[in-house]
């Protein structure tokens, strides 16, 4: 009889708790699952789930955690969707040793991971400066049959940009692209800056071609990066070649674009086509900085 009446302030409290979760009431709900816990009355899965479910659609994370405290206090398995919550919890608050804990436990359980599991613990690690974890975690979902998505790419890759670490960037940004994933411009930006500050041109051609081919919008922050990745490299053919095509593709030429064509000209000797682009900024109605002006000036000096 004891048993019964203790079976059902379970299920009582486990339904009022989904009720308020449905409601929006995300306080009630977490409120009626302290009263649960106050009350000696042993919680279940069903019950420490819903109230992470409801702290979690509110954005509540340091509640998510202390249900899920409460979870493992009580010997509560938890499930993948629990499991997940919390370690996003951890990772909007900052705890990436937690969000390791968590996910090593789940992966020697042998609970389902799923992306969601694995961008929350790479976007914790990332803001914990552990970038040698976000690696192995890319690396763990590539060997494993977890599907990667743009945020994992995105992640992983301004992880390395981050660090300075360029050659990692496109490697990473190379590996998670591949198959299904679909990309952003956002990624591809990303991916483009990394080969503007690492020297690789070439790169940068080729991710544009890649965007194109898979219908990725190009915007003024790809072609600024990519012009400005020809003009390091001394490229000034392939950096007019890019505002061509900036203008083809009906995207504004920016200053930045204007600027690093007309650098790009100068340093390769090409002073009549400096001085012709600078004419054109003019027209276009774009208004010149101290970048464009210096180079214009260097080119006219150079150029007699």
């Amino acid at each position: 009889m004891e048993q019964m009446k203790l079976e059902t302030s379970v299920v009582t409290f486990s339904a009022a708790v989904i009720a308020c979760s449905r409601a929006g009431h995300w306080k009630e709900a977490l409120q009626l699952f302290g009263v649960m816990v106050q009350c000696e009355v042993e919680p279940n899965a069903i019950s420490c789930g819903t109230a992470i479910g409801a702290c979690n659609k509110a954005a509540k994370w340091d509640k998510v955690l202390q249900v899920f405290a409460v979870m493992q206090k009580h010997g509560i398995e938890s499930s993948a969707h629990t499991s997940n919550a919390a370690i996003g919890s951890c990772e909007h608050g900052g705890q990436w040793e937690r969000a390791s804990q968590l996910l090593n436990a789940m992966m020697h359980r042998k609970v389902e991971l799923d992306t969601g599991a694995f961008n929350a613990s790479i976007g914790a690690f990332d803001k914990s400066d552990t970038w040698a974890s976000v690696l192995r975690l890319a690396d763990v979902m590539m060997q494993t049959d977890v599907m990667r998505n743009t945020i994992t790419c995105s992640s992983v890759v301004r992880a390395c940009v981050k660090r300075s670490e360029w050659r990692w960037s496109l490697q990473m940004f190379n590996l998670l692209s591949q198959g299904r994933v679909e990309l952003d411009t956002i990624t591809c930006n990303i991916a483009i800056d990394a080969c503007k500050h690492g020297g690789a041109w070439e790169n940068t051609l080729k991710l544009i071609v890649s965007m194109v081919r898979r219908n990725v919008e190009l915007d003024a922050i790809t072609f600024s990066a990519a012009i400005s990745a020809c003009e390091r490299s001394g490229e000034w053919e392939q950096a007019l070649w890019l505002l061509r095509v900036t203008s083809l593709s009906k995207v504004e030429s920016t200053v930045t674009c204007f600027s690093s064509a007309i650098s790009a000209c100068e340093k390769g000797s090409a002073w009549d086509r400096a001085w012709r682009l600078f004419d054109m900024m003019a027209k276009s109605n774009v208004e010149s900085n101290t970048i464009s002006f210096s180079a214009v000036i260097s080119a006219c000096e150079k150029g007699g």
